[in-house]
């Protein structure tokens, strides 16, 4: 699956790239020898990352237009993204010179495994360009105001270049630069810094004593980079430290290979199987030999190959299903990340599901802002957290952020409270949809729970079971209090409020190829598929939006089974469509809803 699924990446962005018979338009050095996205209308200035799988590809196939490919897209970032003082900006109209790092290190693989398939000419223009790079990131790289990451990757990527140029400057750069990043760990192994940081800040905390934790850089792009940068130092005290690490993070590992990313600073980017614009969880759990690591690596390849389509990989699982175009980003970055896995020698292979890998677990997490459980078959992640990477990034409000069965898969995610392009680069926004919050939530008139960043959470197990109460104030200074409860066969929320005509929404992920319907007086919904269906009581009549001629309408009930986009809404962050039902709630009366997986019958 490795192989084959870098070829159909690489072929997929191989005919997206302006080649010499486009269109007279497109032949310009602007164009020529970029893959042209079709859902953003422009060429990404990381294009050039996907270099080192061209020339993998190429390697793999004996197909000699590959390396052709990989050249062009070196000529391109040399003619738009290529800078006098020896940096690539992110993109030809975004001056960001961060991502210099990335490309940094796909040029130095490639010379490094692939040379032999690249001309003269353009080994030694990239030669030239290395020492540029690494000049520029070593001097600049303490000026910049950013995120953890740029430091853990600048210690791996200046330590590459030391070793590939010989200049012990770069090395003791990269020692700097690691040695700092190390104090960015948390005594529960998580990293922290993907936040709104101001250089020396990545350990800032808001008045709640949150920090900036991103589950889905960190397995992407961090935990790969600290692995890589021990591998090179020989360093086996790193090496053992990153393990730890790894093991953490597991606990946001899925049975279906995704991330739970869903409360993390920045979700804006989560697609479910990681982070957009990052590289892939492979660069760390694919190098070590635990079974477990290997598990996650191959269970999260599978899901990528499950989300790729037309030689893309698509946004989210339900992407596809949206009738939305795929952003060529993601494959671009995670075939960077196949390529160089097959170029050391890490064969990934698929793995199925095994219950024993995701042991029952009940933590807090980020000084206690966040809680994660899971007992048998159900895991849940709860969030009162403050720290904002946006204005309405991550919910907050003691909402559950995701839930899911590990046969059924997800059944709740959380999206920002209002998608908005905090990243216009990086991130894509939907043609065909209206996208609104499809965020769990007590919503009153004018304001919503997951907005509360007062909130307060606890944890407790009781024999086989854990409850996590939340308890906060809406807009309005009213009280409210929502409890959840795993247990191994069944999760159960219950809520109440003291404000008035407030509401439960309930946005429950319902892809096309599910049926939805409700039951015997609209106490029961029901999304039935492959021979399953979740089941979902309320105590109370629920209803169904959705949409017709443009506007939002209430269905009293669902007559007959659904499964076209009238009653569907989507998302792109986590990339899922949702069935929303909404729930009337009396004021200071408990309403409770309890999620089941079963047999159809």
């Amino acid at each position: 699956m490795h192989k084959q699924l870098l070829l159909e990446w690489c072929n997929g962005l191989k005919r997206l790239q302006v080649g010499p018979d486009a269109p007279p338009a497109f032949r310009g050095p602007a164009f020529r020898g970029g893959i042209l996205c079709p859902a953003c209308g422009r060429i990404h200035g990381r294009s050039a990352d996907a270099m080192l799988a061209f020339l993998c590809a190429g390697g793999l196939t004996g197909d000699e237009r590959f390396f052709q490919s990989a050249e062009e897209l070196f000529q391109w970032s040399e003619e738009n993204v290529a800078c006098q003082d020896g940096s690539y900006i992110n993109d030809p109209a975004n001056a960001w010179k961060g991502t210099t790092i990335f490309s940094l290190q796909t040029l130095i693989l490639c010379l490094e495994y692939y040379r032999k398939y690249l001309s003269e000419k353009t080994v030694l223009a990239m030669e030239k360009r290395i020492e540029l790079m690494a000049a520029f990131y070593c001097d600049h790289i303490d000026t910049f105001d950013t995120n953890i990451n740029y430091y853990i990757a600048g210690a791996a990527g200046l330590e590459a270049a030391a070793r590939f140029l010989g200049r012990a400057e770069l090395h003791r750069k990269a020692g700097e630069l690691m040695n700092r990043s190390l104090t960015y760990i948390t005594d529960q192994g998580l990293i922290i810094g993907e936040g709104k940081c101001k250089r020396t800040e990545f350990d800032a905390r808001t008045p709640k004593g949150c920090q900036a934790i991103d589950i889905g850089y960190n397995v992407e792009e961090n935990i790969p980079s600290l692995l890589h940068y021990a591998f090179m130092t020989s360093n086996q005290t790193l090496v053992d430290q990153v393990v730890k690490i790894m093991d953490a993070h597991l606990n946001f590992f899925l049975p279906d290979g995704g991330w739970d990313n869903s409360w993390g600073t920045r979700n804006a980017k989560w697609s479910y199987w990681g982070s957009r614009t990052s590289d892939g969880c492979q660069g760390a759990y694919a190098y070590l030999p635990q079974d477990r690591f290997l598990q996650a690596a191959g269970l999260n390849l599978a899901l990528l190959s499950r989300c790729t389509h037309d030689g893309l990989l698509t946004g989210g699982p339900m992407y596809h299903l949206s009738g939305e175009k795929t952003c060529v980003h993601h494959t671009i970055c995670h075939a960077r990340m196949l390529a160089e896995c097959l170029a050391a020698g890490r064969e990934i292979k698929p793995r199925e599901y095994v219950q024993g890998m995701f042991p029952n677990h009940a933590k807090q997490w980020n000084h206690g802002s966040v809680c994660t459980a899971r007992r048998g078959q159900w895991y849940a992640s709860v969030t009162a957290g403050d720290y904002q990477y946006v204005k309405g990034s991550t919910p907050s409000g003691g909402t559950v952020t995701l839930l899911h069965e590990a046969v059924w898969g997800p059944v709740l995610a959380a999206t920002m409270s209002e998608y908005r392009l905090s990243e216009p680069f990086n991130m894509q926004y939907p043609l065909h949809w209206k996208v609104g919050c499809q965020t769990f939530r007590i919503e009153t008139e004018s304001g919503s729970s997951a907005a509360c960043m007062d909130a307060s959470l606890d944890m407790e197990e009781e024999d086989d079971d854990v409850r996590i109460t939340a308890r906060g104030l809406t807009k309005e200074g009213y009280k409210y209090k929502i409890a959840y409860v795993l247990t191994d066969g069944a999760f159960r929320m219950t809520a109440v409020t003291a404000a008035p005509e407030a509401k439960l929404i309930l946005p429950v992920i319902a892809s096309l190829e599910s049926y939805v319907t409700t039951g015997e007086g609209s106490l029961t919904m029901y999304i039935e598929r492959d021979e399953m269906r979740l089941k979902v009581d309320s105590s109370a009549r629920l209803y169904v939006r959705a949409e017709s001629s443009n506007e939002s309408v209430i269905l009293n009930k669902i007559d007959f089974p659904s499964r076209d986009l009238y009653t569907r809404y989507f998302n792109p962050v986590g990339g899922f469509l949702y069935v929303q039902a909404e729930i009337p709630m009396n004021v200071g009366e408990e309403v409770s809803v309890t999620f089941h997986v079963e047999p159809q019958k």
